[in-house]
């Protein structure tokens, strides 16, 4: 076993990996006597997540999936939507992924995205409060943390 060069790879394929990674080393780290060769995948294993999740970083920096006024123009006001988080962002920490949400806008907050989209504002992350719908709890993102939203990426 050798780590992957991801690099190759669509982002949604690397993120799959990362899970499939995730559950072997979970798998591995559950064994109460590892053998040597237990310890040394476990190793790979785990230098692959880091890389993906280091990677992850880059590529969350690199391209904005999506803005809070794309959220408003393509989803509504306090629409439920399903996000997959960036492998490695504060909430994908929290959530993992494919979590439902509720987006949470204000008043204020929905004046100044309406007057953004009217002035054609330069694309930005910004902050969105949300409520998740499993089990209520508030949380709060930066937009630039979301990768997906129900399969689709802008």
């Amino acid at each position: 076993m050798q780590i992957l060069d991801i690099n190759s790879f669509d982002q949604g394929h690397v993120y799959s990996m990362y899970s499939v990674y995730k559950s072997i080393a979970d798998n591995l780290e559950e064994k109460p006597e590892k053998s040597e060769d237990d310890e040394k995948k476990l190793k790979i294993v785990n230098a692959q997540l880091l890389a993906i999740e280091e990677w992850s970083k880059h590529k969350m920096n690199e391209k904005l999936h999506w803005t809070k006024e794309e959220l408003l123009l393509n989803y509504g006001n306090n629409p439920s939507i399903i996000v997959d988080f960036h492998v490695g962002s504060e909430n994908f920490k929290k959530y993992n992924t494919e979590t439902a949400i509720v987006l949470q806008f204000s008043q204020p907050e929905l004046m100044e995205m309406l007057e953004d989209i009217q002035n054609k504002a330069e694309r930005k992350s910004g902050k969105v409060k949300f409520k998740v719908t499993r089990d209520g709890t508030e949380g709060e993102m930066e937009t630039r943390e979301i990768f997906e939203i129900g399969g689709r990426r802008i």
